[in-house]
């Protein structure tokens, strides 16, 4: 195994000041995991590293490489139409187990990405686009560990779908014991109590509020990555839906009693 950890590290080499690889000279796709080994011998913490294929033509094939806190990362990147573009939403670890990135990890990996794509001029475009806009957004926020991340998801759900999942028993509860206007105005209070909950959120700018609002839009959740300005109509859409359902429920009651 020694050995071909050291093939793979003597298969990257440096022409014309940029890097290149004969990596698949010496593994195939079942000595793949082999590569891992290699690049965490290879990269310091925190270090990123672009190579180019040797087999591929026109520099039109590489990889991306990263080490952060003895995680690896390493991705195939190809050349189209556009150019060499890396789509960053689509990275994922791939040791010491394949996970995707927290919004933490991910932020700091586009940051150490650019730094060097621009210090070695190479022409590689990062997608999306609209990424650094949102980490440059998100400085205002203090960073967060990987538990306080998981802690501020854990609370994004209970408020986009935990809240409701308490409304059900209630409601069996008060359809058998409680009269129909006194049913009323519990509902009345619970969807102000939400709407006006969400107004809070988006005046405080609330981390667990903006994943909130990431999760309705069918959105991967990124509490370290918090951009407001990106969050559109439906910051005013959804408070407006609810504190318009408890008020119809308000003036429901009121007529009944």
């Amino acid at each position: 195994m020694k050995d071909k950890i050291e093939d793979i590290k003597e298969s990257f080499y440096k022409k014309d000041n940029i890097y290149r690889t004969k990596v698949f000279e010496v593994i195939d796709e079942n000595e793949e995991h082999y590569m891992d080994l290699a690049v965490n011998d290879m990269l310091m913490d925190g270090e990123v590293l672009f190579a180019y294929e040797d087999a591929a033509k026109d520099n039109n094939f590489g990889f991306i490489f990263y080490k952060s806190k003895s995680k690896i990362l390493w991705e195939y990147i190809y050349a189209s139409d556009e150019g060499i573009e890396f789509d960053l939403s689509l990275s994922c670890w791939n040791h010491p187990k394949t996970d995707n990135l927290s919004s933490l990890e991910l932020r700091e990996f586009a940051i150490k990405l650019r730094e060097y794509i621009n210090y070695n001029e190479l022409p590689i475009t990062i997608l999306p686009e609209s990424i650094y806009d949102d980490i440059e957004k998100s400085k205002y926020y203090p960073n967060l560990s990987e538990k306080c991340e998981k802690k501020v998801i854990a609370l994004a759900k209970f408020w986009r779908w935990g809240y409701f999942i308490i409304l059900m028993p209630i409601l069996l509860i008060a359809n058998y014991l409680l009269a129909k206007e006194t049913l009323l105005l519990i509902l009345s209070i619970y969807f102000l109590v939400y709407g006006g909950y969400f107004i809070i959120g988006n005046t405080k700018r609330f981390r667990h509020i903006y994943c909130a609002y990431q999760d309705w839009d069918g959105k991967e959740m990124s509490p370290s990555i918090i951009n407001w300005e990106s969050v559109g109509s439906i910051k005013f859409v959804i408070p407006g839906f609810f504190i318009f359902i408890g008020l119809a429920c308000l003036i429901g009651f009121l007529i009944t009693i």
